[in-house]
């Protein structure tokens, strides 16, 4: 099994689009039900240069793609890609194309809420445009003094009101002479009339004594560590109320920027987006410390997002295991990209659809997709001596052998001190390997080639390691040898004696008087059920012979066809009723569907998890063969109940 998938967890549109009046925009509006993700800039619809924008956000399990790379269900980094996949949803209204999607990182925790109006706009929760989720924050005012003359502070007040809405007035004394302002609620004085109070941090100190001399639900700070400001100008008035949960307003004041601000660095209440529309990651990206950002260009306008997020899901994973806002996984934001969504472009582009994870439409919803190359090749059936036509990769051999106890693969205990070889680790060397020209008691291993990338201070044994897989162990080597058949025997690094293979015919390369790229071939399934569960995860033998094979009765009654073994054979999946493919075609970098091989030829194993049940299936076979893609004409259908 090389694909896996994680589906979304959570996800909504956001909008500040005009509600059908055009005269109040829909910021609370939330759809986190619906089945539908919208995508959209509105240009010039409600006034001359208006702008109407919509944004997808997506979540995704992150936390189980970990807990799959601890039990190895997954590889580690570097030998796994993550796809992002969202897929286009048809529609009856305007399509815009030629325009680029921004798939940007969100960089605080969101609510999903359970809207569905995206007409209308009249399920008013969270999240939204304004506010990212319901949790309750306080209400945060910086207060920063400016001038040093007390004077300037003449007539001067500023206004919060608590969790409870009751009112606060905070003036300022700068001669002993002054009186309060007639104002509704509590009056507080902060008294800067006393001498020796000359610099803004003095100031300061004061709003601070003011406030600790009252019980009420607001604290102060001068600390750096809260402020940012080293200079002790700046106080920060925190509404602490019901534990700091809930709701002051915004403060008002009677103010002169050359004299003091007043700067609001979080207004109380329902948590919002420290920008309206989603806070996300958009700065250059430095692996270690932040998170990346994509994007994708749309032509027609009707593509999926199918976008190589392998940066993005690693940074998240590493986080998993520390306390790094900066990479912490709270899902992606898609948009209009830059001037495809901000109307200095003077047009719309109005409006690209996605499924959401509610759709009814199985192979759908919106996922990540991990990739990975889980073949197999073993050339214990396909031996080759080493020669100068191939190159040095070429000419090297891979064996395997698997150790299947009553319980399945299981890592030899004998290898490593833990009872059940669990302590074993993948490549690490466990065993040698030596090959013999027969099997006696008198028979002596055959000496590696020097230079073959095997042997190693005159030995003549090639090292054997623990493969990507529960007991499956390989060794690579290159034979120079004169014998046309030998025997490989695996032993302990002690010399303890394990496995002895039976007879590997040796073959040579030779070069062919003729074209051979037209090679075809006969393809079956021999074990194909024809259905079967979600649960199961079969393993599919492909019996391959070359079309031209022509037997004769002798041969025929003697012995089989003999099983091709192809080194870059691959699958593909589709659901027969309509031709949706559920698995594509993966090689490239990392060729997440091409099949393994050995003694018996090619196979490969086939989550039924991925398809869903109640369909017929097909597979369809494709091979590589000298510099040649084939995709082979038969189909094999099976079921998924």
């Amino acid at each position: 099994m090389t694909i896996k998938r994680y589906f979304a967890n959570a996800d909504n549109t956001i909008t500040n689009a005009f509600k059908s009046n055009l005269s109040v925009r829909g910021t609370g509006s939330n759809s986190g039900e619906s089945d539908i993700l919208e995508v959209f800039s509105i240009y010039g619809q409600a006034s001359s240069g208006s702008v109407e924008k919509s944004r997808a956000l997506i979540n995704f399990p992150v936390s189980k793609i970990k807990s799959d790379r601890d039990a190895a269900t997954i590889p580690a980094s570097g030998s796994v890609k993550f796809v992002l996949r969202i897929f286009n949803a048809e529609h009856g209204q305007s399509l815009p194309k030629n325009y680029s999607l921004a798939i940007l990182p969100i960089s605080r925790s969101w609510s999903e809420g359970s809207g569905l109006d995206m007409e209308e706009y009249s399920d008013e929760m969270v999240s939204n445009w304004v506010f990212a989720n319901d949790t309750k924050v306080p209400d945060i005012t910086d207060i920063k003094f400016i001038s040093t003359t007390k004077a300037d502070y003449n007539g001067k007040y500023f206004v919060l009101r608590d969790n409870s809405n009751a009112i606060y007035n905070f003036w300022f004394d700068h001669d002993g002479a002054q009186s309060a302002p007639s104002l509704d609620g509590t009056e507080i004085e902060v008294d800067i009339s006393a001498g020796g109070l000359t610099t803004v941090k003095h100031f300061a100190k004061k709003v601070k004594t003011a406030l600790d001399a009252q019980s009420i639900n607001i604290s102060a700070s001068i600390s750096e560590d809260d402020t940012s400001d080293s200079t002790g100008a700046t106080v920060r008035l925190t509404n602490t109320g019901n534990g700091g949960t809930a709701g002051s307003t915004v403060p008002s004041s009677v103010l002169d920027n050359s004299v003091f601000t007043l700067t609001v660095v979080q207004q109380g209440g329902k948590t919002r987006w420290t920008n309206t529309g989603g806070d996300f990651h958009e700065v250059g990206y430095t692996a270690g410390k932040n998170l990346p950002h994509y994007s994708q260009f749309l032509h027609k306008g009707t593509e999926d997002i199918e976008i190589n997020i392998t940066s993005l899901v690693e940074e998240w994973l590493e986080a998993e295991s520390t306390v790094d806002p900066d990479r912490e996984n709270y899902g992606v934001l898609i948009k209009m990209s830059g001037t495809y969504e901000d109307g200095s472009r003077n047009r719309s582009y109005y409006t690209k659809k996605f499924f959401a994870r509610g759709t009814e439409f199985f192979f759908k919803r919106p996922h990540i997709e991990a990739r990975w190359n889980s073949s197999i090749g073993d050339d214990r059936s396909n031996f080759f001596k080493s020669s100068s036509l191939a190159t040095g990769a070429e000419n090297l051999n891979t064996l395997y052998i698997y150790n299947y106890t009553r319980k399945g693969l299981s890592n030899i205990p004998a290898l490593k001190t833990s009872p059940d070889g669990s302590d074993q680790s993948t490549g690490e060397t466990l065993m040698k390997v030596r090959l013999y020209d027969e099997i006696s008691n008198t028979a002596k291993p055959i000496l590696f080639p020097i230079g073959g990338g095997v042997r190693v201070n005159n030995r003549n044994w090639a090292s054997a390691y623990l493969s990507t897989d529960t007991g499956v162990y390989s060794a690579s080597f290159a034979y120079t040898g004169s014998a046309t058949k030998v025997y490989d025997v695996w032993s302990t690094v002690a010399g303890v004696q394990l496995f002895t293979g039976s007879a590997i015919k040796v073959k040579t390369h030779k070069p062919l008087p003729y074209n051979n790229a037209d090679e075809d071939y006969i393809l079956s399934i021999g074990n194909l059920k024809s259905a079967y569960k979600t649960s199961d995860k079969p393993s599919l033998r492909v019996n391959v012979r070359k079309k031209d094979f022509q037997p004769n009765i002798y041969s025929v009654a003697t012995r089989k066809s003999p099983n091709e073994v192809l080194y870059n054979l691959y699958y593909r999946a589709y659901r027969v009723i309509d031709d949706t493919e559920v698995i594509s075609y993966g090689s490239g970098s990392i060729p997440h569907t091409k099949a393994s091989y050995d003694s018996s030829g090619s196979y490969f194993k086939l989550d039924m998890s991925l398809f869903e049940p109640g369909y017929m299936y097909a597979l369809e076979i494709s091979t590589d063969c000298y510099g040649q893609n084939v995709v082979n004409k038969d189909e094999f259908k099976f079921r998924v109940e």
